[in-house]
């Protein structure tokens, strides 16, 4: 029924998927900053796509995007250059449809079109935080999100950054826990602590998948 359809839908707008750098340059055993084994979750991460696409579950996600001077490679090698291989998505993570938000600030209304026309929305960025963005918090205002799942790369990096701005937001804040992948194990660890204090949740796939197994 029409009342049905109304009450679904609402239901599946409070929810978002948030996808982390999964990039080249992270993900390929070539990329500039490849983090171990984090190419065995290339299918995990297809899956959570292809799954959010199906329930229709808006996927946002971050792309790491710099220039050849960036401050940050004081810190780390060169890496994600804007229009380099390293820098693009794997096509795992990408659905055909999807929209870049760079680095200029869109109006509430232009976000808000966004939204509505677009399974997938992409936000560049130059630093680790996915809030650097300029259009981040704004579409989180468009949104209205009341459970965020995390997933991505890197766990004590950029994922972190995410989730704890997340969590500012929104109450539920999930991490998808087989879904990440982390450079140093007792880092991640160390993360974990801190997103248990925070009243971060964790997931697993397999429970993500029975939880909206009725979508």
């Amino acid at each position: 029924s029409t009342q049905e359809l109304i009450k679904k839908r609402s239901r599946q707008k409070k929810i978002i998927f948030v996808d982390i750098d999964t990039q080249y340059d992270f993900v390929d055993r070539r990329g500039a900053l490849y983090v171990k084994e984090a190419e065995k979750l290339k299918a995990v991460w297809s899956k959570l796509t292809k799954f959010a696409y199906n329930k229709g579950i808006l996927i946002i996600s971050s792309q790491d995007t710099h220039k050849k001077k960036d401050p940050e490679f004081k810190s780390f090698p060169p890496h994600c250059i804007r229009e380099s291989w390293g820098y693009k998505k794997i096509p795992q993570t990408l659905l055909p449809n999807y929209q870049v938000l760079s680095f200029e600030k869109k109006s509430f209304e232009e976000l808000f079109r966004i939204k509505e026309d677009f399974p997938q929305i992409i936000l560049e960025k130059n630093v680790l935080n996915i809030f650097s963005n300029p259009n981040a918090e704004e579409l989180l205002k468009v949104i209205l999100p009341e459970q965020v799942y995390v997933y991505g790369l890197v766990t004590e990096f950029c994922v972190k950054e995410a989730v704890l701005g997340f969590k500012k937001f929104v109450d539920e804040v999930f991490v998808i826990e087989d879904a990440l992948k982390e450079i140093d194990p007792k880092a991640k660890e160390q993360v974990f602590r801190e997103f248990k204090n925070k009243g971060i949740k964790f997931i697993k796939t397999d429970e993500v998948w029975e939880k909206f197994k009725d979508f």
